[in-house]
């Protein structure tokens, strides 16, 4: 079942709400690399191409993806691993094969891409791959 426009807004609103804390992206982040560290070394594993802050701000739209992936289910995506995580990438290779089974939250990463200090189609294909993985756990 797809990530409802009602979660994704309500995630994105408190985010929103809370972008002013210094702390609340490293806190977000953090929390993300805890609880996936193979999808976090994943992103970093492209730091020559994303540079520090590419890498940053690509997780913490992750974390976000996250959490509206575990607002939508009531529980945490499970733990994936390099396995898992390269699965998604061979299924789910671009935003545009994300749409065809979750278009609003497919449609909410697209939109983000150009506030990204990262390359827009690596950090597409970055987010919808962790996206993918993070909604077949």
């Amino acid at each position: 079942m797809p990530i409802s426009e009602s979660v994704i807004a309500e995630v994105i609103t408190f985010a929103s709400k809370n972008l002013t804390d210094a702390s609340f992206v490293t806190e977000r982040v953090g929390l993300l690399m805890d609880a996936q560290a193979d999808a976090s070394q994943y992103v970093v594993a492209h730091s020559d191409e994303l540079q520090v802050d590419g890498v940053v701000q690509i997780l913490f739209q992750a974390a976000l993806v996250y959490e509206m992936i575990f607002k939508s289910r009531g529980t945490e995506p499970k733990t994936i691993t390099f396995v898992e995580l390269n699965g998604a990438i061979e299924n789910c290779p671009d935003l545009e094969t994300l749409a065809r089974d979750e278009s609003d939250l497919a449609s909410y990463i697209f939109s983000n891409l150009d506030d990204l200090e990262a390359p827009n189609e690596l950090a597409g294909k970055l987010l919808a791959h962790l996206t993918r993985a993070f909604l077949d756990a």
